[in-house]
């Protein structure tokens, strides 16, 4: 399959390139604008590359749709780099990308400085083994270890990167130096293949306007953390919160969270959300993640009226946990995910993920604090095995639910709706038609795919067993 969609794309990609190319010479001159953000994704089938490329172009990034290990084989990782760019200095900008760097060679450090210049590993995402080899443009390729590094500083010539794209010739690509005649490094190196190679080409023009103080998305330890910090594009938090510490999301922003614990550490301590959104804001988690409110008239999450949070899973089988401050002081008055007391509620959009919002007796899981006002909250799902448990009240006027999806009250064939879904786990599944409902199948029996095919391990969803149709839970 893989070597036919490469096929697809290479016959394509002559007209792309030549476009590409010429809309290269004239990109820094419309409009002035520069790459702020590279992110590489990397994936192991094309559906996980469609969700993950799909969210974050959602999200307003853009793809070179060019993958970085064409011809590698079918066992290769689909790998696409995604970037940013602007025209003006302000907002989520954090200065333009002056510089890259590619990187041979195991053992690859977070940073590197080379010609004066200090230059970041590229960030990444995707499935866990490109995640586990932080972004190694030949994963699963059987190739050199490769990586892509990048800089915000001023270089001597006060270029900055306008436009990328990709190639198999080597003239003027990017190299291992901060220098633009050194030669490009190609990045199926090492992997075997007789298809072409590939290489990096970038285009830099001068900006007329200041340039903005360049930001790199931060890593930050919560088990380290002893000061309040503002979250921002492209950061990332991981581990359990072992301070008093405030966590605020900048305006705009879209971060990420990896097996996150963040609870009160003394009480009465903290007058705060166990994260604060100062606007809109996009939380993208991986791996177990559990929120509270750090105070019973707050939230775990909290989104200003007017403003809208998306909660995205990165994938498969991960959670989000979130429970109000009140849930453990027993005091109803703030939600799980919205607002607290005497606050209004912005737009909260729950994307996919196995998510949990428990309220203590009488709140809202998703919604507004008490004697406040509340902005929509719209579910979907993605994966057959996501789910949503409202431990709470849920104001049925404010609820949406996908236009091309439903869901369905956990253990039923009963349609879930606004007015029903209170106090309830939501599923993607329906049963009708199922004759019984069961946590695993007896190992001694035999389990088939409503296709026919035995399974060994199955995952939620309906099989055949014994000639019943059942719902694994």
């Amino acid at each position: 399959m893989k070597q036919i969609l490469r096929k697809t794309i290479l016959a394509r990609l002559a007209m792309t390139l030549c476009l590409a190319m010429f809309a290269t010479n004239t990109w820094a001159q419309s409009g002035q604008q520069f790459i702020t953000e590279v992110m590489l994704i990397g994936t192991k089938g094309s559906d996980a590359r469609d969700y993950y490329v799909g969210m974050y172009t959602a999200d307003g990034w853009k793809s070179t749709n060019y993958d970085l290990n064409a011809g590698c084989g079918s066992k290769s990782d689909y790998i696409y780099l995604l970037y940013r760019s602007s025209e003006n200095t302000d907002g989520q900008n954090h200065g333009y990308i002056s510089r890259f760097l590619i990187y041979v060679g195991k053992n690859c450090p977070q940073t590197i400085s080379q010609g004066g210049l200090s230059y970041r590993l590229a960030s990444y995402d995707g499935t866990d083994h490109f995640s586990d080899l932080k972004g190694d443009l030949n994963s699963n390729a059987g190739g050199d270890d490769i990586h892509l590094y990048y800089t915000k500083d001023v270089p001597s010539d006060g270029q900055f990167v306008t436009s990328i794209w990709f190639d198999n010739n080597s003239q003027s690509s990017v190299g291992t130096s901060s220098t633009w005649d050194n030669p490009g490094v190609d990045l199926n190196k090492g992997c075997g293949s007789s298809t072409p190679y590939i290489y990096m080409h970038v285009s830099t023009a001068k900006p007329t306007a200041p340039v903005p103080p360049p930001h790199y998305p931060t890593y930050y330890d919560l088990n380290k953390l002893t000061s309040d910090v503002v979250l921002m594009e492209g950061d990332i938090i991981m581990g359990s919160l072992a301070s008093s510490a405030k966590i605020t999301i900048a305006d705009g922003a879209m971060v990420k969270l990896k097996d996150v614990e963040i609870q009160y550490i003394v009480k009465d301590k903290t007058k705060w959300a166990g994260i604060t959104c100062e606007g809109d804001a996009t939380i993208l988690y991986d791996g177990k993640n559990m929120v509270m409110g750090l105070d019973p008239d707050y939230p775990a999450i909290y989104v200003p009226q007017g403003k809208t949070l998306t909660l995205k899973s990165s994938g498969k089988g991960r959670k989000f946990e979130t429970y109000s401050g009140g849930f453990f002081y027993r005091n109803s008055t703030s939600a799980a995910i919205g607002a607290g007391n005497g606050m209004n509620c912005g737009n909260i959009i729950i994307d996919g993920g196995q998510v949990e919002a428990h309220a203590y007796q009488g709140a809202m899981a998703i919604g507004r604090g008490s004697n406040t006002t509340s902005g929509n909250v719209t579910l979907r799902w993605i994966y057959d095995d996501d789910y949503i448990y409202l431990d709470g009240g849920m104001e049925s006027s404010k609820v949406r639910f996908d236009s091309q999806q439903k869901f369905y009250l956990e253990g039923t064939s009963t349609e879930a709706t606004p007015n029903n879904i209170a106090g309830q786990t939501i599923v993607p599944l329906p049963t009708d038609g199922v004759d019984d409902l069961i946590a695993e199948p007896n190992v001694n029996q035999p389990v088939y795919t409503l296709s026919g095919q035995r399974v060994s391990n199955p995952k939620r969803g309906i099989y055949i067993v014994n000639g019943k149709k059942v719902l694994v839970k």
